[in-house]
């Protein structure tokens, strides 16, 4: 009876053990299906980035070009926004008013660089360089040139100010050697014909004009060295 009894409690503790081991199997084999669920997903998500990006793939010169015409616009709307104070200049009596500023604004950067030029300082004045001129003026048309143009121009503003000075120092250098009076006749008509190139062009690819005039013109004068 004593042996009897000593295998039914082994009968029974191997039974406990294997319950508990069948428990664990099936927890083990649930944790299982739910990894390769896992995995599915993840594939899934996977293939459908893929999609994704081939889509903007796909759509990236549509893009680039919508954004072209984004910046033309926000520069549109910008020329509505209250020009801010560049300098103390802006405090004082003749400073330049917001709305004549507007009218002053054409397509060309340095066209309105030249436009600006006229209205700041009189015939003697821009007959010089303008390291030499009132820089108080100087820095309030530096400023305003570019916060007018900051979409357009964004991080080129140190090519675009250097080309600015470039080509009013030329001008200036041009007039100097004119009697005074005479000087104005012929700025006129580089007025005329930038405003004929401006027409004709966009903006982009004027500015990139710019830059080539302002190569062709490197070295014409001591005081386009000075300001380099």
């Amino acid at each position: 009876i004593s042996v009897l009894n000593a295998v039914r409690e082994m009968r029974d503790a191997m039974t406990t053990q294997f319950r508990v081991v069948d428990e664990r199997l099936n927890d083990l084999g649930n944790r299982i299906v739910n990894l390769e669920d896992l995995a599915d997903e993840i594939a899934d998500g996977l293939e459908q980035q893929g999609n994704k990006i081939g889509e903007v793939a796909t759509a990236t010169p549509s893009i680039s070009t919508n954004s072209l015409k984004a910046a033309k616009a926000v520069e549109k709307l910008a020329e509505r926004l209250p020009l801010p104070p560049p300098c103390s200049f802006s405090e004082k009596k003749d400073a330049l008013m917001e709305e004549r500023v507007r009218v002053l604004d054409k397509d060309s950067f340095l066209s309105f660089a030249n436009r600006l030029d006229r209205e700041l300082f009189t015939p003697y004045q821009r007959r010089l360089p303008l390291n030499e001129r009132d820089q108080e003026k100087v820095q309030w048309m530096t400023e305003c040139l570019l916060y007018r143009r900051r979409f357009s121009v964004k991080g080129e503003k140190k090519t675009m100010e250097a080309s600015m000075r470039k080509r009013l120092n030329n001008y200036a250098q041009k007039r100097r050697k004119l009697p005074l009076g005479e000087d104005a006749v012929e700025e006129e008509e580089v007025i005329r014909e930038e405003e004929v190139m401006g027409e004709e062009g966009e903006r982009p690819k004027y500015i990139g004009r710019e830059h080539e005039e302002d190569e062709e013109g490197e070295g014409e004068g001591d005081f386009d060295r000075e300001e380099d």
